[in-house]
């Protein structure tokens, strides 16, 4: 930072992404006494985020971080967003019993998220309000991903949430889907794979590459 010109075409691009936090400082207090309130301001701005990101980086509050990510989103704060959305998901993996260093688990991670998704917009829409998977949450928490996907399954007949996205063609969507494609990871559940197999199968599907 202390080698940047402030009559550089390009001065309030590189403070923009700076990550000094003591040059940015130096760089605020020489551009205030050169009356480069354009320079002064961005360096502040700069300033702030990276204070955002650092309280980020420390948080243990999904929820609090959820609220920023969405104002951010809603801000088109491309860099908060991510910094929120990859804090939330480290998160998650240690309050779902996975281990962040294991590909395939953090793989598991991203696509159950998004089946949850894509079941709760569907949910949302058939009535009028957004829900929120709250018992799914629970058990993910008490029981873990993989724990709770063999259990979600190893019912007498499909749960409500597989008729709905089945219905809506998104059977790959389904936890039943989810059990064959991370089957390697619910190797200690084989009763859960191969009833998944069976519903799948029953309505014309044979689960592989589901989610892919």
């Amino acid at each position: 930072m202390d080698k940047l010109d402030l009559n550089s075409p390009t001065i309030l691009e590189a403070v923009a992404t700076a990550t000094d936090r003591a040059g940015l400082e130096r760089l605020r207090g020489l551009a205030l006494d050169k009356r480069r309130s354009d320079v002064a301001l961005t360096c502040a701005t700069r300033l702030r985020t990276l204070g955002t990101l650092s309280w980020i980086a420390a948080s243990q509050d999904s929820a609090a971080l959820e609220r920023m990510r969405h104002n951010a989103l809603r801000e088109r704060n491309s860099e908060v967003t991510r910094a929120c959305r990859e804090r939330i998901n480290v998160l998650r993996m240690a309050d779902w019993h996975l281990n962040p260093e294991r590909p395939r688990e953090r793989e598991l991670m991203h696509w159950f998220v998004d089946s949850m998704e894509r079941c709760q917009a569907l949910k949302a829409a058939a009535h009028g309000r957004a829900t929120r998977a709250v018992r799914t949450e629970q058990m993910l928490k008490r029981h873990g991903a993989i724990k709770t996907m063999a259990r979600a399954v190893l019912k007498p007949k499909a749960g409500v949430n597989f008729v709905l996205m089945v219905d809506h063609e998104l059977a790959e969507w389904t936890i039943e889907s989810g059990c064959l494609r991370f089957a390697d990871l619910l190797a200690e559940a084989p009763a859960a794979i191969a009833v998944s197999r069976t519903r799948l199968a029953d309505i014309g599907r044979d689960g592989r590459g589901m989610g892919r």
